[in-house]
């Protein structure tokens, strides 16, 4: 490598079971990594900054997890040689689901298109054209900033509907891109579209790959989106109730400390309750009862009529040799690591562990969404 691998190295250090995460140094561990791992031919930090038009100064800071800057998370996509969005829609994600632990960013920059480009950019989607999942991204961030003239509501209905689509068949750069532009739509005035699509979807009855729309619905904390989520966990089909609980956890991840459980709760154990015992909607049922904070069970004086089943399989939360899960992630991290070139690199076996044994859907998700952004380090991992 360019670099020695101690410079390469930069964590999250939270407990492996702690209430939150270092959204920030996830942050600068993939803008470093996906620098090392670029195929220009000087990935050194001075050539890159050069190359920005940007001091060497300001990427270090980046990527010690000092500074968060929108636009040049963008510049990198440029100068690296990126598909647009790749590296922007896994952050944005990551610090969409995790507001609380996410540092402001410093560059806000304006996603307004002009007129005449939103217009032609509207036009190919809604002729079908093929188009990116960039520029996907593209367009569902303008038409999502506050203020802007609005979109007749049967174009938009009909431009949501085959994102939903293209988001079921996308792989690779495409599918975060897609997610996003989709977690735009519904965070937008257009979001109810984003609902109806989902209901859409549900009402097929061999439905499937739905997963990844019922956690856009989720990107939105609206009473029809709770009510109807919350009515899903008892559905015949258990797939669906599954979908139903993620869109659920990640409304309680964006929503403000103490105010999203409270009023789920009761539902949450009626729906408990009524569940059959060794089923999947009992399964993810106690999934969410187990995230509601404790002091709220105590508060509103609820508990289940029977034992809640036992929670998936985690040995332990602490980062040590004994641990046989963390010292799996460990080792697949340092091969991938000695493989690729980068050294060892901890957040790396973070992100596995997260994947793979955490107890929450959402930072299982925003980390496949940021090694995907590094398909030179995904590809060996996923082997693994």
């Amino acid at each position: 490598m360019s670099e020695p691998p101690r410079t390469a190295v930069v964590d999250d250090e939270t407990a492996l079971n702690a209430s939150t995460i270092d959204v920030a140094a996830r942050i600068a561990w993939t803008m470093r990594m996906a620098r090392l791992t670029s195929s220009i031919d000087d990935p050194r930090i001075p050539a890159v900054a050069d190359a920005i038009g940007t001091s060497s100064a300001r990427l270090e800071r980046a990527e010690a997890g000092q500074l968060r800057d929108g636009p040049l998370v963008d510049a990198y996509e440029q100068v690296l040689g990126l598909p647009d969005g790749s590296l922007r829609a896994p952050v944005d994600s990551l610090v969409r689901t995790f507001p609380r632990s996410s540092p402001p960013d410093a560059g806000p920059d304006s996603p307004r298109l002009d007129p005449s480009d939103l217009s032609g950019l509207t036009e190919r989607l809604d002729a079908g054209d093929l188009v990116t999942g960039g520029e996907w991204l593209r367009w569902a961030r303008a038409i999502s900033v506050p203020g802007t003239v609005g979109l007749p509501v049967p174009l938009a209905r009909r431009l949501v509907r085959r994102l939903v689509h293209e988001l079921g068949r996308a792989c690779g750069h495409g599918y975060p891109t897609r997610y996003e532009a989709l977690a735009h739509v519904r965070c937008s005035d257009y979001g109810f579209l984003v609902l109806r699509a989902a209901r859409e979807e549900v009402a097929h009855p061999h439905a499937q790959g739905l997963a990844d729309l019922f956690s856009a619905v989720g990107e939105s904390v609206t009473p029809e989106a709770v009510e109807w989520c919350l009515d899903l966990l008892t559905a015949a089909r258990p797939y669906v109730a599954t979908c139903a609980a993620l869109a659920l956890e990640n409304m309680a991840e964006i929503s403000p400390p103490g105010s999203f459980w409270p009023g789920v709760a009761p539902s949450l154990m009626a729906a408990f309750d009524g569940s059959d015992p060794g089923s999947e909607n009992e399964e993810w049922i106690a999934h969410l009862i187990r995230l509601v904070p404790v002091d709220t069970w105590r508060s509103l004086g609820l508990r289940p009529r029977r034992r809640l089943p036992p929670a998936p399989d985690v040995e332990r939360f602490d980062r040590v040799e004994a641990n046989r899960q963390w010292r799996r992630c460990s080792a697949i991290a340092s091969a991938v690591g000695r493989e690729v070139g980068v050294g060892d690199q901890p957040m790396l076996a973070r992100l596995v562990f997260d994947a793979g044994y955490g107890h929450w859907e959402t930072r299982a998700v925003t980390s496949h969404f940021l090694l995907g952004a590094l398909p030179v380090l995904a590809v060996p991992t996923w082997e693994r």
